[in-house]
């Protein structure tokens, strides 16, 4: 049996199809590649974010909106076999990182250039957004279910490096803005790359670009009762 990390021929041809698709995407502006985790500045998100592509077609992205009236964390997962998610509908998903306790999210159903997907937005200065991303960051695996349904296992390994490298991208992003609003000149120029051989690095998710995201309204968010 294959490895459950290991990008499967069905995952690469959906990533060839996700590559054509962005083509006619507004571009996104690459930061740095970490560990297997891509990370990227978003103009339309007004952010930055990290994302993989893992085994039978999953693809997972996290990272930040800035087009609200607060800056949110954006959690989105895609998979074309997931055809039981249906278009603006709502889905209360289990996340379990390692053995914590798991996590209900209120998920927002979503076609992604045709592709079945779940997206919640948290407010980012949350506590909740907080305990969210440290688990995220220490933990090896996540587990994602929606009643006794498992939709995916993915492996987390890089997973601190990447959103190090995502929180250096934004803080680099708001920087740009506030040098351009004090010059009064031109576009805020591109965040400076990371040095990837100064990253941590380790075995991850495989990468292709993936669609711009829509940002839908704000999802319901409950921590886990116990920690």
């Amino acid at each position: 049996m294959a490895d459950k990390y290991q990008r499967s021929r069905s995952a690469a041809v959906a990533a060839c199809a996700l590559v054509a698709a962005t083509s006619a995407l507004a571009q996104t502006r690459p930061w740095a590649e970490n560990g297997g985790w891509e990370i990227s500045y978003y103009p339309e998100a007004q952010g930055c974010s990290a994302y993989g592509l893992f085994e039978a077609n999953t693809a997972f992205f996290i990272g930040f909106d800035g087009t609200g009236n607060s800056l949110s964390l954006n959690v989105t997962l895609i998979d074309q076999s997931w055809t039981q998610i249906a278009d603006g509908q709502d889905y209360p998903v289990q996340v379990r990182f390692g053995t914590h306790p798991a996590w209900t999210l209120d998920m927002d159903g979503q076609v992604v250039n045709a592709y079945p997907a779940l997206n919640i937005h948290i407010d980012a200065q949350s506590p909740e957004a907080e305990q969210f991303l440290r688990q995220f960051r220490e933990e090896t695996e996540m587990t994602w279910t929606v009643g006794d349904e498992v939709l995916a296992r993915l492996t987390l390994r890089g997973s601190m490096a990447a959103f190090d490298a995502v929180i250096a991208c934004q803080e680099a992003d708001h920087d740009a803005h506030v040098m351009q609003a004090g010059a009064l000149a031109g576009p805020a120029p591109l965040p400076a790359p990371v040095d990837p051989g100064n990253a941590q690095r380790a075995a991850g998710p495989r990468v292709v670009p993936l669609p711009e995201l829509p940002a839908p309204p704000p999802g319901l968010f409950a921590a886990p009762a116990t920690q």
